[in-house]
């Protein structure tokens, strides 16, 4: 194993090592290089958000999810959760006015 060049920390690079022991530098050199420094954000993963969202958990029955499935893949390129909320924006769009009604029922009792 290569010897460590004077890196201190627990991580090791192993392409910065074998570099290091192929290619080594004299004092003078390592002096002069300009010194990074890793503060650059990592991109997170994943679809981007549409903005602030409120997650929970879902159980679709078994004999539904296949319908799902091909929903999405149809319509949204697969993604479920783009599928499923245009399903519930579009139920409330058709009904929210009769849910404020019946819960304004249930709360005057």
């Amino acid at each position: 194993m290569a010897a460590s060049s004077g890196k201190k920390g627990s991580k090791i690079s192993f392409t910065e090592e074998i570099n290091a022991t192929v290619n080594p530098k004299t004092e003078e050199a390592k002096s002069e290089e300009p010194k990074t420094t890793k503060t650059e954000s990592k991109n997170k993963g994943g679809r981007p958000s549409n903005g602030e969202v409120k997650k929970l958990s879902l159980s679709i029955p078994v004999e539904l999810y296949d319908g799902v499935e091909t929903g999405a893949s149809l319509f949204f390129k697969g993604n479920k959760t783009a599928y499923i909320n245009s399903l519930i924006k579009k139920d409330l769009e058709e009904n929210l006015e009769k849910y404020k009604e019946f819960q304004a029922m249930a709360n005057r009792k």
